[in-house]
C-alpha cells in the first residue's frame, strides 16, 4: 500500500495525498476522477507486466508477450517516471528471455532514464548485469 500511495503522490503531487491516523485522504481540491483514473492506469499496467513476468517465467513467451504489451499499453502515457520504468523493466527481461539483448538493454537505459538513475531492486541490478554480460558492453 505504502509503495502505490507514494507512486499516487509522485503522479498527482506530494500535497494531494496526506496521511493521517486513519489511513490516507485526498486534499478536497483534488480532481478525483483523474486520481482514480491514474491509479486505475497504474494497477492494470502493474498487473499485465507482473502476469507477463510469471508466464515468462513459465515458458509461455507468446502469452508473456501479449501481456507486457497491454503494460507497456496502459503505462505509455502515464507521467509517472518510476511506474513507467517499472513495466520497461520487466519487458526487458522478456526481451532477453526472447534472445534480444540489445532492445532489452535499450529497455533498461529507458527504465533508467525515466526513474532518474538505475533501479536498486536486486532484480533490476541482476537484469542490468545479464544485459552487460550478453552485449558484451559495459551500458
Amino acid at each position: 500500500m505504502q509503495s502505490l500511495v507514494s507512486r499516487l503522490r509522485r503522479t498527482v503531487g506530494a500535497s494531494v495525498v496526506s496521511s493521517h491516523a486513519l489511513g490516507y485522504r485526498l486534499e478536497a481540491s483534488t480532481d478525483v476522477e483523474e486520481f482514480s483514473r491514474t491509479a486505475a492506469r497504474q494497477f492494470r499496467a502493474a498487473v499485465h507486466s507482473g502476469l507477463g513476468l510469471a508466464l515468462t517465467r513459465l515458458g509461455q513467451l507468446e502469452k508473456a508477450g501479449e501481456e507486457h504489451e497491454k503494460a507497456l499499453d496502459t503505462v505509455k502515457e502515464s507521467a509517472d517516471g518510476p511506474a513507467r520504468a517499472t513495466v520497461l523493466e520487466l519487458y526487458a527481461d522478456w526481451l532477453l528471455v526472447q534472445g534480444d539483448p540489445t532492445s532489452a538493454g535499450n529497455a533498461v537505459d529507458e527504465a533508467e532514464r525515466l526513474r532518474g538513475g538505475p533501479s536498486s531492486d536486486p532484480a533490476v541490478v541482476q537484469l542490468r548485469d545479464r544485459v552487460r554480460a550478453e552485449v558484451g558492453v559495459d551500458r
